[in-house]
């Protein structure tokens, strides 16, 4: 029984492993788009706070959490 629950904890932070390196490397994308569309000045912060808000479900971001997403701060 206890070999068993061996194996699953260590199949399941595995996958937790996994996980988490292609959340971080989503958050770098996302990081990198922000950070241009501010810099080329295509979008203004109020604009990325709009889309990110509505893609996420929730009302807009603030100004401090569009420029954290930029600098790459979680």
């Amino acid at each position: 029984m206890a070999d068993d629950l061996e194996k699953r904890i260590r199949a399941n932070r595995r996958r937790h492993t996994a996980a988490s390196g292609r959340v971080e490397q989503l958050d770098a994308e996302l990081s990198a788009m922000v950070k241009e569309a501010l810099e080329t000045k295509s979008h203004t912060w109020q604009e990325i706070a709009e889309l990110l808000g509505r893609v996420a479900g929730r009302e807009p971001l603030s100004k401090q959490r569009v420029y954290q997403i930029k600098e790459g701060r979680r």
